[in-house]
C-alpha cells in the first residue's frame, strides 16, 4: 500500500510540474532589432480583456480587419439591445415605443468601459523611449465611443493615460510614444461607451429597422507594433559604462563609472538574455569567445532599473 501511495505521489508531482511548466510563457523582449508585432490572427493571443465599468469586454472578430482576417473589437453590450429594435415588427409605432424604452434605460445607465491589456514586455533594450503603432477604426459616428491608450511600468502600477481617440470610419494608423521603458512594461487600450456622447436623438431617425445596423460605433484595433524610437537603441547614459576593445574577438573589459553591486547582462540583437553576472566593484570582464560574430548589447541593471545599454561587436 505504501508503494501504491508513493507511485501516486510521483505521478501527481509529474502532472503538477507539467501544468506549471506548460502554463509558464517566456517574457516578450523588445529591442531595437526585434520589434513586437501582432495582427491577432490567432485570437487575443497573450492579450487579456478586463471589464472596468460594467460587464463589457474586448473580443477577437473575423471579417473586420486592416490586414489578414482578424482584429479585436470593443462594442458596448447595450448595442445588442438596440440592434433588436424593430425585429419581428413592421409597425412604425411599435418600433418607436421600443426605442423610447431603450432611451429610458440610457438615462439610468453609467459609463461602460473595458481594457485590452498587453502581456508583460521587457522594453529595457529599446533605449530611453519606445513607440506603439497600431491601426484603429470605428463603424459609425452616430454614437462615438472613446478609445484610450495607456501604459504602466509593472502589473501592480496604476495605468497612465497617453492618448485618446474618436471619430474615424476608415482604418487609420496611429503612433504613440511610450515613455519610461522598463523590463515589466504593459500597454492597454480602453474602450469607453459614454451615454452622454449620444446627445439628443430624434427617434424618427430609426423608423427603418435596417438603420439600426449602423447604430453601434464599434471600435476595432489591428496590426500592433512596439519598437524602439531610438536610432541606435543605446541609452544616453553611456558615461556609466566604458567597454574595450570594441570590436573584440573574445574578452571585453568593462569599466563601471561610480557603480557597484549592479548586474551586467549580455543580450543578442533580438533581445535574448545570454548571460549575466553581479558586479561588486567598478570593473569586470565578459568573455564572448564562444559567441558567434555579430552585434551584442551589454546592459547594466540595478534592481528593476536599466541604467545604460551599450553595443559591442564580436568579430
Amino acid at each position: 500500500m505504501k508503494n501504491f501511495y508513493a507511485i501516486c505521489q510521483f505521478f501527481c508531482a509529474i502532472l503538477l510540474m507539467g501544468i506549471f511548466v506548460g502554463s509558464a510563457s517566456a517574457q516578450i523582449v523588445v529591442t531595437n532589432g526585434n520589434p513586437y508585432t501582432t495582427g491577432f490572427e490567432n485570437g487575443l493571443e497573450d492579450w487579456t480583456t478586463q471589464a472596468n465599468l460594467g460587464t463589457d469586454v474586448w473580443s477577437s472578430i473575423v471579417g473586420e480587419h486592416h490586414a489578414g482576417s482578424r482584429s479585436v473589437n470593443y462594442s458596448s453590450s447595450l448595442f445588442g439591445d438596440f440592434l433588436n429594435i424593430g425585429q419581428g415588427s413592421d409597425d412604425p409605432l411599435t418600433i418607436i415605443m421600443q426605442l423610447m424604452s431603450m432611451m429610458g434605460q440610457l438615462e439610468n445607465m453609467g459609463n461602460e468601459s473595458a481594457y485590452l491589456i498587453s502581456p508583460v514586455m521587457d522594453l529595457g533594450g529599446t533605449g530611453d523611449q519606445a513607440s506603439l503603432t497600431f491601426y484603429r477604426k470605428q463603424t459609425s459616428m452616430m454614437t462615438p465611443q472613446i478609445l484610450y491608450v495607456m501604459y504602466r511600468t509593472s502589473p501592480s502600477a496604476q495605468w497612465i493615460n497617453l492618448q485618446q481617440y474618436t471619430n474615424t470610419t476608415d482604418w487609420t494608423q496611429e503612433t504613440v510614444t511610450l515613455p519610461s521603458p522598463c523590463p515589466t512594461y504593459q500597454v492597454a487600450f480602453m474602450g469607453l461607451f459614454n451615454a452622454e456622447n449620444m446627445g439628443d436623438i430624434d427617434v424618427t431617425d430609426f423608423m427603418d429597422p435596417n438603420a439600426m445596423t449602423n447604430f453601434a460605433s464599434d471600435i476595432y484595433i489591428d496590426d500592433i507594433t512596439i519598437t524602439s524610437t531610438s536610432n541606435t537603441g543605446i541609452s544616453e547614459h553611456s558615461n556609466l559604462l566604458s567597454i574595450s576593445p570594441n570590436p573584440t574577438s573574445d574578452i571585453v573589459r568593462c569599466e563601471l563609472n561610480g557603480l557597484n553591486n549592479v548586474c551586467l547582462q549580455v543580450l543578442d540583437i533580438y533581445g535574448k538574455l545570454l548571460m549575466e553576472q553581479t558586479i561588486t566593484n567598478s570593473a569586470a570582464e565578459i568573455d564572448l569567445s564562444d559567441k558567434a560574430s555579430g552585434v551584442y548589447f551589454l546592459r547594466v541593471v540595478d534592481g528593476n532599473n536599466i541604467l545604460t545599454t551599450q553595443k559591442v561587436i564580436r568579430r
